[in-house]
């Protein structure tokens, strides 16, 4: 009798314990798909903003340039600037998406904070009027500026650790707080050049 029960029990604690191992490979292995699409979804959009960016930057000093000493044209400042403006706002749409979906470290959230500090230089040198002069590889907010985007590039690129409970409501408010704080703005004018909070973190990363 106890040989027969043997026999029937065991192959049905094996069944149950392959079914529990296969569902808990299966969840994590969707989880994991997730996690890769949205991620993906932030990437796609950052190498959108970022190469929005420096095409703004390249069209605005060379029209600076080409206007040497004049200010710009009132129309073209304003589409020119418009376009800035849009592109601000969805950084700050894909940060919100990031907070709310990544469960980010101190550093990781300076990162993103700094790089969005860095974005605005572009608006505020077109709503002075003046050119940013980012004209080669070592100026350090040229360099801080791409070293910020390559930390935030390869973060979006990395597995996240599997977790079984999404980011909560008030970690993504606290995370989204820290990064579109202040405390990541150029403490003084000129803001294009010189050592700034946002630069700083951008050294701190090697």
């Amino acid at each position: 009798m106890t040989a027969l029960v043997a026999a029937v029990v065991g192959p049905v604690v094996a069944l149950g314990l392959a079914w529990l191992i296969g569902d808990r490979l299966s969840f994590q292995w969707e989880l994991r798909r997730k996690y890769r699409e949205l991620d993906v979804e932030s990437l796609q959009e950052f190498y959108r903003l970022y190469g929005e960016f420096f095409a703004l930057l390249k069209l605005w000093d060379a029209w600076k340039r080409r206007g040497q000493a004049e200010a710009t044209g009132e129309a073209a400042l304003q589409q020119i600037l418009q376009r800035a403006t849009d592109a601000e706002g969805r950084v700050e749409a894909l940060l919100l998406k990031i907070a709310s979906e990544r469960h980010l470290d101190a550093n990781q959230r300076d990162v993103l904070g700094a790089f969005r500090q860095g974005y605005q230089i572009l608006r505020e040198s077109m709503r002075e009027d003046r050119a940013v002069e980012w004209n080669y590889a070592n100026y350090e907010p040229y360099a801080a500026f791409k070293t910020l985007a390559c930390v935030i590039s390869n973060l979006l690129s990395s597995n996240r650790p599997l977790r079984s409970q999404p980011t909560s409501a008030e970690s993504s408010i606290q995370a989204f707080a820290q990064i579109t704080s202040h405390a990541y703005e150029n403490p003084r004018p000129g803001r294009t050049g010189g050592t700034t909070p946002w630069m700083n973190i951008a050294e701190r990363q090697g």
